[in-house]
């Protein structure tokens, strides 16, 4: 037996016999605050979001922290001479090199020292910087550390340079 309820803030919601996660939820007319995709507007996120804003002491944004954000490229698999598979060439990290807090070396590729330092120049990392996968497994991050580098990333992962001032690198990937 299904069981809608009528939380705050205008959102209805509907879980199998009242009871779990909610399944489905809907939101009053007028009550979507901020952005329109309902991921953002789900009752959860609005709660936290409300715990956020009652915090004690200032809550920064992600965008306050960071120094700059890019996201890697994949040179043409076509071309052999982008890639260099020796231990000389750069290591170019992919989603199956990021694992929740730490950066795995296994499985490893990699690109042409030209490349890591022309075509894919605005996605070498840093010691600190911070990688976040956004394809696939998103969500996944870890802190590049100086024993990483050089190194660079795929499209289907960014880095983001934090402001060590403002932030932790190892805090923000955990």
């Amino acid at each position: 037996m299904e069981r809608i309820s009528q939380e705050s803030h205008g959102f209805f919601s509907v879980s199998p016999d009242g009871q779990g996660e909610t399944e489905c939820f809907g939101i009053g007319r007028g009550d979507a605050k901020g952005r329109l995709d309902p991921a953002y507007n789900h009752p959860r996120y609005y709660a936290l979001t409300a715990r956020l804003s009652a915090a004690a002491v200032p809550i920064p944004r992600l965008g306050d922290m960071l120094k700059s954000i890019a996201s890697g490229a994949t040179p043409r698999r076509a071309d052999a001479s982008l890639y260099d598979e020796s231990e000389s060439g750069v290591k170019f990290l992919r989603i199956l090199n990021i694992a929740d807090g730490e950066i795995v070396e296994t499985d490893l590729k990699r690109i042409a020292r030209a490349v890591h330092e022309g075509q894919l120049a605005r996605s070498r990392l840093a010691d600190g910087d911070v990688l976040m996968t956004i394809t696939g497994r998103v969500g996944s991050a870890a802190a590049a550390r100086q024993e990483h580098l050089p190194a660079n990333i795929n499209q289907h992962v960014v880095r983001m340079r934090i402001d060590a001032e403002r932030c932790r690198p190892e805090f923000l990937a955990e």
